[in-house]
């Protein structure tokens, strides 16, 4: 379906499935993340590494202005991994002109996703368009078990919740994206002393 636009996909950050303890899993590739070639490499990321400095036990030594999936690809961090549920950005605005106007229907459907992500039911196509994303998402997810997954947003929770995978180990609590320093305020997180505990006690096993 992406085929026209495989030049904007951001494959999954996993360094190494094995060791994998935590699974960030955020909404899909922004303009910083098409152009490193990973997740959490733009502002995000930035405010997820401050939070993990400060908050997160065993992270004191990370850059806290360096984003943070740049700082798991050159630490070889094994124990995160970050992943969208869009291989692609559904923000329309990353797109250029050109391929905009060459796949208007597709990426309508993807930026309608994403202003839109609680809805049980699209028209058309953009039903489709959906479809295809969370049976991606349920592939990718195939070798998950006993990791704690963390949906960072409303569309992240909701695309998680469509797919039909039994015993995922799911964070319970509402947790933001970190875009727009959201992170950065505990009110914005539905429990945020669970989410730091479990994160913690995640990553020292």
């Amino acid at each position: 379906m992406f085929t026209n636009l495989s030049l904007y996909s951001v494959d999954d950050l996993i360094i190494s499935i094995g060791d994998v303890k935590v699974i960030l899993l955020l909404e899909s590739p922004f303009s910083d993340e098409v152009c490193h070639k990973h997740p959490l490499a733009g502002s995000a990321g930035r405010n997820v590494s401050r939070f993990f400095t400060e908050r997160i036990t065993g992270f004191t030594e990370w850059d806290n202005n360096t984003a943070f999936g740049c700082q798991v690809c050159c630490r070889s961090f094994t124990r995160i991994a970050v992943m969208n549920c869009s291989t692609n950005p559904l923000n329309k605005s990353v797109y250029s002109t050109e391929d905009y106007n060459k796949n208007s229907k597709l990426i309508d459907g993807l930026d309608l996703i994403r202003r839109n992500p609680k809805s049980k039911s699209r028209r058309g196509d953009n039903q489709n368009i959906e479809n295809y994303i969370i049976d991606l998402l349920q592939k990718r997810l195939e070798w998950v078990s006993d990791q704690l997954i963390i949906p960072c947003g409303d569309v992240a929770r909701g695309s998680l919740n469509k797919c039909k995978i039994d015993k995922l180990n799911i964070i319970p609590d509402r947790v933001p994206h970190p875009s727009y320093n959201r992170w950065s305020v505990d009110s914005n997180f539905g429990n945020i002393h669970n989410f730091i505990n479990e994160v913690s006690h995640r990553l020292s096993q």
